[in-house]
């Protein structure tokens, strides 16, 4: 019962909207402009990187509270499910009609409160894609799928039946 609870809270918490709150504090509505996601990436091409860089910190408190919370409730257990639940409460805002953001810096500070060592990893790969490609790795997988989409692989008519057929 206590996991359930700690999920219930971490969803709760990853839900709460500090990047529209931080943002409209500077007279920003990160709904309305750039890609109308609330996250640090569009919080940092419309408004500059101080104010991408405060909601992108919030987001990993948000993420590394909901673990701590998690943890005092239900140990182990506890922690991953209410890491879990934040993540989803950040992804499918129960606060905006179930719409949130990509879930990015929630889930970096999720793992840095699991797993320390392992979230900082993550956080310095997240951080070179980010500087190397200008975009968030989330959009960007987003946009290869649609890409992929319009343009499939495979031209040949042929090539496409037998990549349907599969290996005989």
């Amino acid at each position: 019962m206590t996991f359930v609870i700690a999920l219930a809270a971490g969803y709760l918490i990853g839900g709460i909207p500090t990047a529209d709150w931080t943002a409209r504090r500077v007279g920003l509505d990160l709904r309305k402009a750039g890609s109308g996601n609330p996250g640090a990436n569009n919080a940092m091409r419309i408004g500059g990187r101080r104010l991408g860089a405060n909601i992108l910190l919030l987001e990993i408190t948000k993420g590394a509270t909901a673990v701590f919370l998690g943890s005092l409730l239900a140990g182990d257990p506890g922690m991953v499910g209410a890491g879990i639940g934040a993540v989803n409460g950040n992804i499918h805002n129960p606060y905006r009609r179930f719409r949130g953001g990509q879930g990015l810096g929630i889930t970096a500070g999720v793992l840095l409160g699991e797993l320390p060592l392992t979230g900082a990893v993550g956080i310095l790969v997240i951080t070179v894609v980010v500087i190397t490609t200008r975009s968030s790795p989330a959009g960007w997988w987003r946009r290869s799928v649609r890409s992929w989409r319009r343009r499939p692989p495979c031209r040949s008519p042929h090539g496409a039946s037998m990549l349907a057929a599969g290996p005989s």
